[in-house]
């Protein structure tokens, strides 16, 4: 098989990098392992604008929204399927320190901070407790990241461009004008598969570091699902009917990448204390992603072999950051446009001259 471009790993980056090749006429073939656990398939699908305990506006969201809403609406009509929706956020402040955060942010010009209106206070009462006053973050989206990894991979399989395997490292062959792997022979290789990717050598000297997210799955069916709710580290985003997302964490330190006990239990009290309604825990899972220790994505081709390129590092803002630089990835490969320098990983080329 002859093909541009040999893509590892069908997450949201892999997907979306796979999208706009393929637009830009190239041929290509997406291989993925299909794990359970994989960062994606198990993302809460959040875009929030802003983040952390000052509640600082988030790298290049501006760009990064105007170009989410436009990306994710061009693949639905592509598939016949809607995978965006503005679900702003409802953020009941923990703290006093966070609330005056909040207050300070809303103030200001150009936030997203807003003040919630009485309806919105009113439903707030009935299900909730707090002591502070509560804010909204607008606007912010809800992406159903399962539906479009599902339906995309379907479109490639009918499209010949998808094929379940694992990666074998050893099997990958580097040639002078590409690459060859197993039967295939490609110009390049990208690699999306998140974790993985750090495992083969040319990539390894990155300053990547790896967290463990895991989330609860929770039925809550008394919840008003036209928002997100968020009370300092706990998240609460609508998943399918009644039930809803819980999470998350980001864990440095951990002893494998299995659902955790004390997470559970964390969580459970969390809900009790800030819900006046019931809920039922029906499912809790774990995976393990990859991030930048500069809190900046890897993207672009190998400045020492030429035939690899990455996307990935993407951390907890996939959801915006993916289409953004897998569209400027595309762009490079075809036509030599620019990426990004805070994300091109040519910003390593010493590190990577050591293998």
């Amino acid at each position: 098989m002859n093909i541009d471009f040999l893509i590892i790993g069908q997450g949201i980056s892999g997907s979306f990098l796979s999208y706009f090749l393929l637009e830009n006429g190239a041929t290509v073939l997406v291989l993925d392992q299909e794990s359970g656990n994989r960062a994606s398939h198990i993302a809460s699908g959040m875009i929030n604008p802003v983040t952390g305990r000052i509640v600082a506006t988030t790298w290049m969201i501006r760009e990064l929204l105007q170009f989410s809403d436009q990306a994710y609406g061009q693949l639905g009509s592509l598939l016949n399927e809607n995978f965006i929706s503005e679900k702003n956020i409802l953020t009941i402040p923990p703290t006093l320190q966070m609330q005056e955060a909040l207050e300070k942010r809303c103030r200001e010009k150009n936030t997203f901070i807003r003040s919630i209106s009485e309806n919105e206070a009113s439903m707030l009462q009935k299900k909730f407790h707090y002591h502070f006053d509560p804010k909204k973050i607008q606007p912010s989206f809800l992406i159903n990241v399962q539906a479009l990894l599902i339906s995309w991979k379907q479109y490639l399989e009918k499209k010949q461009c998808y094929q379940k395997d694992s990666f074998d490292f050893n099997a990958l062959t580097l040639k002078k004008n590409g690459i060859e792997y197993k039967n295939i022979y490609a110009r390049k290789i990208i690699f999306c598969n998140g974790i993985e990717t750090f495992n083969y050598a040319p990539w390894k000297n990155l300053p990547y570091t790896i967290t463990k997210g895991e989330a609860l799955i929770v039925e809550i069916p008394d919840l008003e699902n036209h928002y997100i709710y968020k009370s300092g580290s706990l998240s609460i985003a609508p998943w399918k009917q009644h039930l809803w997302w819980i999470g998350s964490s980001f864990e440095h330190q951990f002893k494998d990448a299995l659902p955790s006990k004390n997470f559970r239990l964390s969580k459970e009290m969390e809900l009790n204390q800030l819900l006046k309604i019931p809920f039922k825990v029906v499912d809790h899972f774990s995976s393990l992603r990859p991030g930048c220790i500069e809190r900046k994505p890897f993207i672009g081709i190998h400045p020492q072999s030429p035939s690899l390129a990455i996307l990935n590092g993407m951390g907890i803002k996939g959801c915006s950051l993916a289409p953004f630089f897998a569209k400027q990835l595309a762009d490079h490969l075809v036509h030599g446009k620019s990426i990004e320098p805070m994300a091109d990983v040519e910003r390593f080329k010493k590190v990577l001259r050591r293998l």
